[in-house]
């Protein structure tokens, strides 16, 4: 039984060891994380026993892209619980906002990788949607919001059925030190997304839905996990 539970130990410090820092692809970065996690939570393995050479760091990981928009901020606060980090934002410029990512050193690369793909792609298309919406309608009114709304939501339904599927918690060692390190610090709430009603385009919610979705399964994500497919 111990020589089956080092075994275990060591191939989840192998998948742990692909990193993008040690010449591994997004891709195979993102895929060694979860199948790591999902050992872990398998075979009830505790951080603790993953000590090689050197115990795995908690990092504070600073996202390369900043935005003023609340969705940037939302975003975020969805991806980074089911990737086992904590988050917050920090001012970069006027009115601009950063991304920390806070956990374990894989855990934070995947959240990261993940979160500006999906901010990135989720951007990109609201935006176009905007300028389809002034050709035709003369106003852009309510559209931005509500692609990012559809596309916020979905991005929610489809990684918490991965953390389901996973059983994905953020570790205590992680919650407790987030806890000491900013105890004096307080941090301001993100305001909820909203628009109103006469301005929500439920057409156009739905297509954000999708996106998210399609961006996220363009990662093969859920191939990685066996899930299965539904909207």
């Amino acid at each position: 039984m111990e020589n089956l539970r080092q075994n275990v130990i060591d191939k989840i410090l192998k998948l742990m060891a692909k990193t993008i820092e040690r010449g591994a692809t997004e891709a195979e970065a993102i895929q060694a994380a979860l199948i790591a996690q999902k050992m872990m939570n398998d075979y009830n393995i505790e951080q603790s026993e993953l000590h090689a050479e050197e115990e795995e760091l908690i990092i504070n990981r600073v996202c390369e892209i900043s935005s003023d928009k609340s969705f940037y901020k939302q975003l975020a606060a969805v991806i980074a619980p089911n990737f086992r980090c904590k988050v917050y934002t920090s001012p970069n410029g006027p009115r601009k906002s950063v991304v920390h990512f806070y956990g374990y050193e894989r855990d934070t690369e995947a959240a990261n990788i993940i979160f500006q793909h999906l901010y990135t792609l989720g951007n990109r298309i609201a935006n176009r949607k905007c300028r389809e919406a002034k050709k035709i309608y003369h106003t852009a009114r309510g559209v931005y919001n509500s692609f990012a709304m559809g596309f916020i939501t979905g991005v929610k339904q489809e990684l918490e059925k991965q953390s389901r599927a996973l059983l994905v918690i953020t570790p205590k060692e992680v919650e407790d030190q987030f806890e000491d390190d900013f105890k004096d610090t307080n941090w301001r709430s993100n305001r909820a997304m909203s628009v109103r009603y006469n301005d929500f385009h439920s057409s156009t919610y739905e297509e954000g839905r999708r996106a998210a979705i399609d961006g996220i399964r363009s990662r093969r994500i859920e191939g990685r996990l066996g899930l299965e497919s539904g909207n």
